[in-house]
Order: C-alpha cells, then structure tokens, then sequence
C-alpha cells in the first residue's frame, strides 16, 4: 500500500542552521488499520506525514503509494495519484468558508471526475447523515462548531472512497466530547482502509491504534503493534458523574422536586424564580451555568466508567454499497473560465451595497484610463497610409528581391512603358 525507502529530508541544507527533520527512515504500511505517528512538538512527525501524502518533497530517498513512486515526479502527477488514492484530513480544516457544508465534501468529487448530480447528491448525503451534520447540509462552513467542521473534513475526505486515509492532528482543535466522537469515526473506518494518524494523545492513540510509531528528532526509534484489550480512562469535560459527590440534599415538597450536589461544605445563597415557564436563578459569590437541551454540559446519575471498545465499534460504514461502480475516478482540475467567472460573481453578488457601488467606480476608473492609454498608443502609432498618397495611375507590384539584369529584363518588356523602383525607408 504504502512504502518509504531511506527516506530523508532536512531544513536549511548546507547551512550551519541545517535540521534533518526526516532522518534515513524506512517504513512500510498495510492495507487496512489505524497506525498512529507519535512525537512531541517538533519531532517531525507531521513533515513524515506530509511527506507520505506527497504534500512534502524529501531530499533523498523514495516513496511509493500502491506501487507508484512519488518522489522526483512533476507535482501534477504526484497531485494525480494522491488525489485518487489519499483522502487528508486536516488538522485547521481547510475548508472554503464561502461554500455550503454540501459544497465542500462535494468539490473533491467533482476533482475526481464525477460530475453526476444525483450521483454526488447520494454519495454526500449519506456520508453527511452517517457523521450526524445532515441538517448542517445547507449552511456555510464558517456558521458551524468545531466538531461540525472536522466531521465535514471527514467526509470529504471520504467522499471520494480513497484507499487511504491521513489524518494530520484531527484532534488538536476539539473538546474531550469531540475528539472521542471523531476518534470512533476514524477507528471504524481503519477496518476497510489504512488510516496513518498524527496525534500528541498517547492515551487516545493507545487505545484505538493498531499500530504505533514513535519518532524523535526526526528518527523513528519505535514501532509496533498494538495489541490491547484495555479500557480508556479519559473523563469526558462536558459530563459531570452525580454519584461520585460527597454530599446530596433532596427536596420535597407538593410540585417542587429539588436536588442539590457538592463536594464540598461550603456555604451557598441561592434564590430560584418559575414565571412563564422559564427559571431565573440568583448565586450570589458564585457563577450559574444552567444545563438544558442546548448547553454541552450533561448531568449523568451514575459513577464515572471508562470507556470500552463497543463505543468504537458501533459505527458502521457502508459506503461501498452506495457508489455506483460505472464512474470511473480520474483527476480532474475543477478550475476552468465558466467556473472562476460564475464564483467571481457570486462573490460580487453577496456584497453589501457599498462594496458593489465602489467596485463599480473602480470598474469605470479603469474603463477610462483604458481608454486614455489607447489613445495615447493611437498618436504615437504612425503609419506610413497616413502621410504618404500614391498616384491611382501605377501598378505596384511587390516581389521579392530581384537583381539588376532581372529587372531591366523586366522593363523591355512589350506591355511595359517603365519601372520605378521603390526601395526607400522613410524616416523623420
């Protein structure tokens, strides 16, 4: 699936400042499982990876992805095979902020050549329904959440059914809550892809990885599989475990239901008001949160438990069934004139009124001095028409060069009176 063969790659070459961020390393990957890449901060780890989905070129060394080399290629043939065979999560995103959710697990279709519109509809679909963001199909991608936007990297990154899969720190930016949630997604697809994983969590990347690679300074110094059947311990923020509090009070009395947890002893003052259907709550010296349908905090009447394989191992893709087979992937650039013309004006189209004004402004400045500019090349283009008349009565007759006995052969000729020779060059 995945080779590298003495790969190396250094900063600053030749320079007394030189690093040598990717040092002889030589690994090879299998079809399927999540292999994740450990390391701390400047470790290396994410140039490795960048280097494997052909986004980094190394300095020596090769690399091979289903049994074709990228390195010392043309980018638009590294960018042709990696398209077609890697889906890359990233760690920021990188989604266009000014396209629907929709649109942007639907733009790495249309790079792979399937332009079908109820083809790319099925496919994004179901992959937005799978991840939970279907009702988030038609908003922009910077009106949702975090953990909304990495589950839209996921399935597009997904969307094209890539063999591969390279996630670069996809947990970096999210809560606890989140980062599992997406962690269960990207173990459940390891079971029918390989999945290469930059993480700094050891705790997450030892509980799903089946294999493991730590690098040091630029050096894999280990590498192996990870055989475990061991639980996580990873207390999720947004959920708070009632029964592991010293203290609980509980209050009856006619409609009221009232329980109150701590654990601590310390004095509280607190004034509750129902009016309207809603609670207005008063603390005094503390600060009031309050848990309902829309907040991320969770109460749980239970003690705290870590957390098994079953919650990785209920998701379940089957995208396979949904592809139709008859498009057949091919790279494709998405970026022609009719496309870059309609996006330019709907980008002018979602301006406010004083933008499209000023634009407009610029437009005709620029008409103008266009038209002052031609102009100007107009007078000083003389051309030779304008000061020089000819007499309607003659003949010319252009040819090539002729030499003398040519041309008077040429004037002793019958229907000839005379020639005038025209060789000149006018000048001022």
């Amino acid at each position: 699936m995945i080779k590298l063969v003495k790969v190396n790659k250094y900063f600053n070459r030749f320079k007394r400042n030189k690093i040598h961020v990717i040092n002889n390393t030589s690994l090879e990957f299998e079809k399927t499982g999540l292999v994740a890449i450990l390391g701390n901060s400047g470790s290396g780890k994410t140039t490795l990876l960048n280097a494997i989905g052909g986004l980094d070129k190394v300095s020596s060394g090769k690399i091979y992805i289903n049994g074709k080399k990228i390195t010392k290629r043309f980018s638009g043939r590294v960018d042709k095979i990696r398209n077609l065979n890697i889906g890359y999560i990233f760690q920021n995103y990188n989604l266009i902020n000014n396209m629907t959710v929709f649109d942007n697990v639907a733009l790495a279709l249309k790079m792979c050549g399937v332009k079908n519109k109820e083809e790319i509809k099925k496919r994004v679909n179901y992959l937005l329904e799978v991840l939970g963001i279907y009702k988030y199909r038609n908003r922009y991608a910077n009106m949702i959440s975090g953990g909304e936007r990495q589950r839209v990297a996921i399935a597009r990154a997904l969307v094209k059914n890539p063999n591969i899969i390279i996630a670069d720190e996809p947990t970096g930016n999210l809560d606890s809550k989140n980062s599992l949630e997406i962690m269960n997604i990207i173990k459940s697809i390891s079971k029918n892809k390989l999945v290469i994983l930059v993480t700094h969590e050891k705790e997450l990347a030892n509980f799903y990885a089946s294999r493991i690679i730590e690098v040091v300074d630029g050096k894999v110094v280990k590498d192996f599989k990870n055989e475990h059947s061991d639980d996580l311990d990873y207390r999720l923020e947004n959920k708070i475990y009632l029964k592991e509090f010293k203290n609980k009070e509980s209050f009856n009395k006619k409609n009221i239901n009232f329980d109150f947890y701590s654990d601590n002893n310390e004095n509280i003052n607190v004034r509750m008001v129902l009016k309207n259907g809603n609670i207005y709550i008063e603390a005094k010296d503390h600060k009031v949160e309050v848990v309902d349908d829309t907040s991320s905090m969770e109460l749980v009447d239970d003690y705290y438990k870590k957390i098994s394989k079953e919650e990785y191992e209920k998701y379940q893709f089957n995208y396979e069934n949904i592809i139709n087979k008859k498009y057949k992937m091919r790279y494709t650039s998405i970026y022609n004139i009719f496309t870059l013309l309609i996006d330019g004006f709907k980008r002018v189209f979602n301006y406010s009124i004083l933008k499209k004004l000023l634009l407009l402004g610029f437009v005709i400045s620029s008409m103008f001095v266009l038209f002052a500019v031609s102009n100007i090349m107009g007078v000083t283009d003389i051309k030779d028409e304008k000061f020089i008349t000819e007499n309607k009565d003659y003949l010319r007759l252009v040819t090539g060069k002729i030499d003398i006995n040519k041309y008077l052969e040429y004037e002793n000729l019958e229907h000839i009176d005379y020639i005038l020779p025209r060789n000149v060059i006018v000048e001022f």
